[in-house]
């Protein structure tokens, strides 16, 4: 009897000390846990050795630091903070994934911090980042292009902070890098987009410009539809309305200019082909367009001549 009861006190003693043994736990909502390090003064201390590493640029040992905080303290002004400054600390070690990865959840768990517009800033410049080399991210199990991976986040951005310090720079870029990439059809509606939302926008003007632009590109040839140079035609017009001291004036008259030539031109090139035809009345029509419509053109002098000749048959 007295051999058991020793035998139960020091089952219940083994069963006591296991709490102290065991260092890491583990739950869904915080993974695992150090909970040697657990408590308000463990965070402190690690904030402050985690800030004492980004002063020193070892940014790695000061992501750590803040993750172990972030991971003690989820959902909490210590986590929230700690997860800011491990986003930070990769941003400055340059590895933007992992920054963004950390932005990311930040604007997922803490929508109402006073940090949105920091993180929001951060994720701007990441944004930027990728764009420029030609390399791949990971992102959690995904492998992503960084271009790909940009342009998600520069629609978070715009999305987060709708009216933001970045948010139509961020529209901007966005439709940048379609018109760069010649998907003129994903840019013009990027570019249409910016003039809709921010129409106040220092970019409202250039967006306009580049609307044209797209437009000038999709245009094949004057042996093919001519629609696109005559929107393009249009939203130059409109920018020489809207911004008589815009920064591309020069630019936009020497491509009206040059459209006019063209679509000269192809009024010419249709008269030609009924000339050839014998049908003079509807070749008529076509040259006294060209010459109404587009009277400097260079081709207006060959239109004229054409025209004096089929003024006797004009009748048939």
């Amino acid at each position: 009897m007295k051999s058991s009861r020793i035998a139960t006190l020091t089952i219940l003693g083994l069963l006591m000390t296991l709490p102290l043994q065991a260092d890491w736990v583990w739950s869904p909502e915080t993974g695992w846990v150090n909970t040697k390090y657990k408590g308000s003064t463990t965070s402190r201390s690690l904030q402050a050795r985690g800030e004492a590493l980004l002063e020193k640029k070892e940014y790695s040992k000061a992501a750590e630091a803040f993750r172990n905080i972030e991971q003690m303290h989820p959902d909490s002004p210590e986590g929230e903070e700690a997860l800011f400054l491990a986003g930070n600390a990769h941003f400055e070690a340059r590895r933007y994934d992992r920054a963004h990865d950390c932005f990311s959840r930040f604007l997922d768990r803490y929508p109402a911090s006073e940090r949105i517009r920091e993180v929001v800033d951060r994720e701007y410049k990441i944004a930027l980042a990728l764009l420029q080399p030609e390399t791949q991210s990971f992102i959690g199990f995904r492998l992503v292009s960084s271009k790909q991976l940009a342009l998600e986040i520069l629609r978070r951005v715009i999305a987060t902070v709708p009216y933001g310090q970045h948010a139509d720079e961020a529209q901007l870029t966005i439709a940048n890098y379609y018109f760069r990439e010649k998907f003129y059809f994903e840019a013009q509606a990027e570019y249409r987009e910016l003039r809709k939302k921010y129409p106040q926008s220092a970019w409202a003007h250039f967006s306009l410009y580049q609307i044209g632009r797209c437009d000038e590109s999709l245009f094949e040839g004057v042996e093919y539809d001519t629609s696109p140079l005559e929107s393009a035609q249009k939203s130059f017009e409109e920018y020489l309305r809207v911004a008589p001291e815009g920064n591309h004036l020069a630019e936009v008259n020497r491509r009206l200019i040059r459209i006019n030539e063209i679509l000269a031109e192809k009024e010419l090139t249709i008269a030609r082909f009924y000339l050839q035809k014998k049908r003079y009345r509807t070749a008529r029509i076509y040259l006294e367009a060209a010459l109404s419509k587009y009277p400097q053109a260079p081709s207006s002098a060959e239109a004229r001549r054409l025209l004096s000749k089929t003024k006797p048959v004009a009748n048939r």
